[in-house]
């Protein structure tokens, strides 16, 4: 038997926090991809601490719902899973390279392949793209375009910021968009003067967080000059110093994530089928961000 534990942050103060959690395993638990997909969470209950206790499986596949490496994929979670081998040396990675370590938890057992954070994937480029898609209701979104992908930064975690930049370089790569740039909330160059930073007309703005709060929802809109009071709303797009504005939220609320979690699984070892496919379909054609312009432009509600 193999199990998917999907460990996210969570919150006491946020109840939507957790949403697009809960989400994900859903989505995940329907393809029977696995005999059990469990939720846990740092700020919430269930625990990290009880989860692995309570499974069946003897195979657990852990994959972090966070966006890079740092203080709580490297010390948090494993700490608390009770993985007394680890050591995030043996990621051997370069703060955007994680893949996955296999360790025992000998009191119950069970094999655990702990897997990077999902924000790291190669897999997560196409979410953010998807993003961009969503919020405009265009699928082809790019020509005459500006993407903006914005992170929080912190000089405390040098691998805040290369989550962020390394998507954007891949995205840029790839030639869609007229402009794709890194922005920040806490560094430069930072999403307050995010117009002064692109020509385009039209600029997607996608804050790769996995869920809307305090940041998404107040900060980076009021920021931006999306509104004077996030509790009054904004447009979407929204007119900023003649530009205008798609501001999507955040990127761990749209559907295709659960793909990214199937994919670290996947590259653990994980027996899926046709699992990562069926969840592509199914996140391509039903938006994970439906509504997503009703919904932001009667934010605070």
């Amino acid at each position: 038997m193999q199990a998917l534990v999907i460990a996210a942050h969570g919150s006491h103060l946020n109840p939507d926090a957790s949403t697009p959690t809960y989400a994900h395993a859903d989505t995940i638990r329907e393809t029977g991809a696995f005999d059990e997909v469990r939720e846990a969470f740092w700020k919430e209950e269930p625990h990290f601490r009880e989860v692995i206790r309570t499974l069946e499986s003897d195979e657990v596949f852990v994959v972090p719902l966070f966006i890079s490496e740092g203080y709580f994929t490297e010390q948090v979670i494993p700490r608390e899973l009770r993985l007394d081998d680890w050591d995030p040396d043996k990621w051997e990675s370069d703060g955007t390279s994680a893949s996955q370590v296999t360790l025992e938890a000998t009191d119950v057992g069970k094999t655990i392949h702990y897997c990077g954070p999902v924000g790291t994937h190669d897999a997560m480029t196409d979410v953010i793209v998807q993003r961009a898609e969503s919020v405009t209701e265009d699928p082809d979104v790019g020509e005459g375009v500006g993407l903006a992908v914005v992170g929080h930064g912190t000089e405390r975690n040098e691998n805040s910021a290369k989550a962020i930049e390394y998507h954007t370089e891949r995205i840029r790569e790839r030639g869609r968009f007229d402009e794709t740039k890194a922005v920040f909330m806490d560094e430069e160059p930072e999403v307050d003067d995010v117009t002064d930073f692109f020509e385009s007309d039209d600029i997607v703005v996608v804050p790769l967080f996995i869920a809307d709060g305090y940041h998404t929802q107040e900060d980076i809109p009021e920021d931006m000059g999306l509104t004077e009071d996030y509790r009054l709303g904004w447009d979407v797009p929204a007119e900023v110093d003649g530009h205008r504005i798609w501001y999507a939220g955040a990127v761990g609320t749209e559907g295709l994530m659960a793909d990214v979690l199937l994919e670290r699984a996947a590259d653990a070892g994980a027996e899926l089928g046709d699992a990562i496919d069926r969840v592509r379909q199914r996140t391509s054609t039903a938006s994970g961000a439906d509504g997503d312009a009703e919904r932001h432009s009667q934010a605070g509600d």
